[in-house]
């Protein structure tokens, strides 16, 4: 039997198409590259955010199906939308603080990356 993230899949599923689920991990790099370029397109870091929110959303949603090339394609919009408002937050954070942006960074990370959420 053959896990993804800790679900039972398809005992048809091959490694290398289970693989190709954390490939969307990929999506981060480019949309951290480009987070800049979609703030621009969009108007403002907050819509780039909103944006993000949504598509991380979508993604988890997507997650939830059992078909293993819907939980492909999901990992792919959920890292998108992560990376997206992520990037962004982090961005909007060190560009708004005015002293002490180390630990204004330090804190969103800390809140961003709790487990137990």
């Amino acid at each position: 039997m053959c896990y993804l993230f800790d679900k039972e899949i398809s005992p048809d599923a091959s490694e290398s198409l289970i693989a190709s689920a954390y490939m969307g991990y990929l999506m981060g790099v480019l949309v951290s590259l480009n987070a800049q370029r979609i703030c621009a397109r969009l108007g403002s870091e907050i819509n780039s955010t909103i944006l993000g929110i949504l598509t991380f959303g979508t993604g988890i949603l997507l997650l939830t199906n059992t078909n293993l090339f819907i939980i492909i394609i999901a990992v792919f919009i959920f890292s998108t939308g992560f990376f997206l408002m992520h990037s962004t937050l982090s961005a909007y954070i060190n560009h708004h603080t005015q002293s002490q942006r180390g630990i204004a960074n330090g804190l969103y990370i800390a809140f961003i990356m709790r487990e137990d959420l």
